[in-house]
């Protein structure tokens, strides 16, 4: 019965959010196998250039592709375990962004616990419209910026 309704959600989402849904399931894979397989030199040009941010100024003309994108990398995320981990779903939507010539701005933050131990996060913002991760930003100190 699982299967049936999120085929029936899935197939009740607009076709430009089943396709980037899609999109970001193939980007998220072959960014998380660079990851594993290559050294960081050649895939972490991805990221951006180095403490540089993009405007936070409105853009009305890509808003539908910004929000429509943050709804497939969540979706995507339910189901495929390397959009589980917040760094491949930020350069995800990095990509994605940069494919449609979105400036966007990863940004990747890290906060300390009392025993020592600390935690990394990322997110991507675009334009005005946080893509992915947003919702944890406030937790974290930001280390890099990039766009």
């Amino acid at each position: 019965m699982g299967l049936i309704r999120n085929i029936s959600s899935f197939m009740g989402r607009p076709a430009t959010v089943r396709l980037l849904c899609l999109q970001a399931g193939l980007v998220s894979t072959l960014v998380w196998l660079a990851m594993t397989l290559l050294p960081f030199r050649w895939w972490g040009r991805w990221q951006g250039e180095v403490r540089t941010s993009t405007p936070e100024d409105p853009d009305p003309v890509t808003l539908s592709y910004r929000r429509d994108l943050s709804t497939a990398l969540s979706m995507a995320a339910r189901h495929l375990p390397v959009l589980k981990r917040c760094y491949i779903r930020a350069l995800t939507g990095k990509i994605l962004l940069a494919r449609k010539g979105i400036p966007g701005t990863l940004y990747i933050g890290f906060r300390t616990f009392d025993d020592g131990r600390f935690e990394g996060h990322a997110w991507l913002r675009a334009h005005d419209t946080w893509i992915t991760g947003a919702e944890r930003r406030q937790e974290f100190s930001v280390h890099g910026i990039y766009s």
